[in-house]
C-alpha cells in the first residue's frame, strides 16, 4: 500500500510539471504519512545523502567555472576554436561545439556551459545568417558534452550515489565526450553542406598560433585537475579547490577582468547553483533508502 501510494505521487506530480526536487519530495512525505514511520526519518536520511566528502567538490568546481567565465576565458576560447575549426563551411558552428569542449574541462556543468557560451555564439551565429533555431539547437545539444568531460559534476554525484571512484569515472568520461563533440560535428557538417550553412575560409597558422599561446593560459586548468587527480597528487575535492584558486589568479592578476566588487556576485551565483543540484540529492537520499 505504501509503495503503491509512492508510485502514484512520484507519477502524478511527475505529470503535472513540479520541479523534480518536489516530486521526490512529494512521494516521501506520501510513503511516510501511510506507513506511519517517524517522519524524523525524512531529514536525517537528507543530511546523510549530503554529509559527504567529495560533494565538497561541487561547489568548488561551480565556483572555478563562474570565475574563469567572469574573468574571459569564455572569449579566448571562443577566439582558439575558431581558429582551429572556424574556416570550415558551418564554421562557428563547429566553433561552438569545439568551445563546450574546452570549457567542459572547466566547468563539469551543463548549465554553466549554456549560458557561458550561448551568450556569446548564439548572438554570432545570428549575425553572420544563420538561423535562430539551429544556432540554439547547436548550443544546447553541444553543452551536453559539459557533464560528460571531466571534471563533471553530475559524475560526482553519481559516484557519490552508487559508491563507486570519482577517479575512474573522471576517466571513463574522456573519450565518450570527445566521441559526441566528434559525431555533433559531423551532424552540422550535413547540415552546413546541404543549407549552405557558412562560408569556406583559409586556415592561418599565424591566427591559429596567437590565439593558442592566448588561450593557454585557460587550457592549464584541466591540465592540472585530471594531471592530479589521475596522478594521485590529490583528491577530486582537492583538485576542485585548486581549480578556484587558479580560476582566482587567472582572472584577478593574470587578465585582470575581475575586482574584488565582483566576487560577492559570482559566489552568489555559484551558490544558487550548487544549492540546486544538491537539493535533489539530499532529497533523493530518503527516496532510495525507501526503495532499497
Amino acid at each position: 500500500m505504501e509503495l503503491t501510494a509512492l508510485a502514484v505521487t512520484f507519477f502524478l506530480t511527475l505529470l503535472i510539471g513540479l520541479p523534480i526536487y518536489a516530486v521526490m519530495g512529494a512521494s516521501v512525505v506520501v510513503y511516510f504519512i501511510f506507513s506511519g514511520v517517524n517522519p524524523v526519518t525524512i531529514p536525517h536520511r537528507a543530511f546523510a545523502g549530503i554529509d559527504v566528502f567529495v560533494l565538497m567538490a561541487v561547489p568548488f568546481f561551480m565556483l572555478a567555472g563562474n570565475l574563469m567565465n567572469a574573468g574571459g576565458t569564455t572569449r579566448r576560447l571562443v577566439a582558439l576554436a575558431e581558429a582551429m575549426v572556424g574556416w570550415v563551411r558551418g564554421g562557428l558552428a563547429h566553433v561552438n561545439i569545439v568551445v563546450s569542449m574546452l570549457f567542459a574541462g572547466i566547468s563539469g556543468s551543463a548549465a554553466a556551459d549554456t549560458a557561458a557560451v550561448g551568450s556569446i555564439m548564439i548572438k554570432s551565429m545570428r549575425e553572420r545568417g544563420y538561423p535562430t533555431e539551429f544556432a540554439t539547437s547547436v548550443t544546447i545539444s553541444s553543452s551536453l558534452i559539459g557533464p560528460i568531460i571531466p571534471p563533471s559534476i553530475i559524475l560526482i554525484v553519481y559516484a557519490v550515489v552508487a559508491g563507486v571512484s570519482v577517479n575512474a569515472l573522471f576517466l571513463a568520461g574522456i573519450v565518450p565526450g570527445i566521441l559526441l563533440g566528434v559525431a555533433q560535428m559531423l551532424l552540422v557538417a550535413v547540415y552546413a553542406w546541404r543549407y549552405g550553412f557558412g562560408e569556406r575560409g583559409r586556415f592561418s597558422i599565424i591566427a591559429f598560433l596567437r590565439a593558442f599561446l592566448d588561450g593557454l593560459v585557460p587550457l592549464g586548468m584541466p591540465v592540472i585537475i585530471l594531471g592530479g587527480i589521475f596522478s594521485g597528487f590529490f583528491t577530486p575535492t582537492e583538485a576542485a579547490a585548486v581549480a578556484c584558486l587558479y580560476a582566482l589568479v587567472v582572472g584577478m592578476v593574470i587578465y585582470r577582468e575581475i575586482r574584488f566588487r565582483d566576487l560577492p556576485g559570482i559566489v552568489l551565483q555559484s551558490a544558487r547553483t550548487t544549492g540546486s543540484a544538491l537539493v535533489i540529492v539530499a532529497i533523493a537520499a530518503p527516496l532510495s533508502w525507501i526503495l532499497t
